[in-house]
């Protein structure tokens, strides 16, 4: 179950002394089920989650102290966190029959996971479902992630170069925000596919670790 954030209270934990980044969940009653922040490290998490409480309480809401969370980072690891891309470490296939598995491999900040989609074997399935394939071990890589919607994949000439696109969806803040990514298709047409699946989420990946990964 999904539930709703208080943006307004996450401004107000954000601007708390060393609070680098803040995260509010409210219940279905309108009260707060938990707090996480990431702060720099200075002050011991005890602290940092009693001076949280007396600023939710400033405003007129109330918390457990419990129910803040508190991870510590240097300003350094924050910033190499934040700067993090996702990078393609492999790429392969197998048939069964007329199924045909992708297994996608990223690396993200020294973790190494791998995401997989199954199709039926074609050659117009198997760029789809390599888009897949990352988009899975992208979930893996980062949990909070917004769901996305693989939304096309093509391949053009453009100026005398073939070229990958791919379009995503994601829906944030009640609305449906398209990502697009390309990749010049060298040797291998699904390495691109990949490829320009982790271009369309790089772009929006700084952003959506400031709001989600915690």
């Amino acid at each position: 179950m999904d539930f709703p954030v208080d943006k307004d209270l996450e401004k107000v934990v954000a601007g708390v002394k060393d609070v680098l980044s803040a995260k509010v969940v409210k219940d279905e009653q309108g009260s707060i089920r938990e707090v996480r922040v990431v702060t720099e490290g200075e002050k011991s998490a005890q602290r940092v989650a009693r001076d949280i409480t007396s600023a939710i309480r400033a405003q007129g809401e109330d918390v457990l102290i419990s129910d803040i969370h508190v991870a510590q980072v240097t300003r350094g690891e924050w910033n190499n966190i934040v700067g993090e891309r996702l990078r393609l470490n492999g790429l392969s296939y197998r048939t069964h029959g007329m199924s045909l598995e992708c297994s996608v491999t990223l690396e993200y900040a020294g973790r190494v996971v791998t995401g997989t989609s199954n199709c039926t074997a074609s050659h117009a399935e198997s760029l789809r479902v390599a888009a897949r394939a990352t988009l899975d071990a992208i979930s893996c890589c980062l949990p909070r992630f917004p769901k996305i919607t693989l939304e096309g994949v093509s391949i053009s000439v453009v100026g005398g170069v073939k070229v990958c696109t791919v379009v995503l969806s994601v829906l944030e803040k009640g609305s449906t925000q398209h990502l697009t990514g390309c990749s010049q298709v060298k040797s291998d047409a699904r390495d691109a596919v990949c490829r320009a699946t982790l271009a369309a989420c790089n772009r929006r990946l700084a952003l959506l670790l400031r709001e989600n990964r915690m």
